[in-house]
């Protein structure tokens, strides 16, 4: 094999294979610390202001699902405003939109035990987004925002939610 072993190739591919998975392992993290303002949309209409504070950590793997972990406080939905809450979102590869979930002091609840419901739309820099309540509201930071979530999300009140029309058009950038 003009010079090169059977032992060289089987260590080389051995090599490429364990750098790959070393390379999935590595996370690549950012510090969020942030506060972005929105607006409440119920039928069809602005009818307030909000705010939504983040800080945690973003991760970002090359070969699995990013996810940010940390606080995700919305002002106007007091059940995700208590101490020692943590959120995880995780942007989905295989759809366009996002799972939010919480933990509070060791359990997992659902989001709409929160007052929000448990998909979300966001970007992946984390300033564009769109959220749906439990009360039936959306809070979006941009128009944009909002159209995408009244047309694809609903959430029916009971804990059911319904995605449609799934698409690359729902990718927030």
């Amino acid at each position: 094999m003009n010079g090169i072993s059977k032992a060289k190739i089987i260590i080389g591919i051995i090599a490429v294979l364990a750098a790959l998975w070393i390379i999935d392992k590595i996370p690549f993290s950012q510090k969020i610390d942030q506060t972005i303002n929105a607006d409440i949309y119920k039928d069809g209409a602005v009818i307030g202001e909000t705010s939504v504070y983040m800080n945690g950590s973003k991760t970002r793997y090359i070969f699995r699902e990013d996810s940010f972990v940390g606080e995700f406080r919305i002002s106007s939905v007091k059940q995700t405003n208590i101490d020692d809450l943590q959120t995880e979102i995780r942007w989905r590869k295989d759809v366009n939109f996002q799972r939010i979930s919480h933990f509070y002091k060791g359990d997992i609840s659902p989001s709409d035990e929160r007052g929000i419901a448990y998909h979300m739309l966001i970007s992946k820099d984390m300033k564009d987004f769109a959220i749906l309540t439990t009360e039936q509201e959306i809070i979006a930071t941009s128009e944009m925002a909002y159209q995408l979530c009244v047309n694809h999300l609903s959430y029916d009140g009971d804990g059911k939610m319904t995605i449609s029309g799934i698409d690359g058009e729902l990718i927030l950038k």
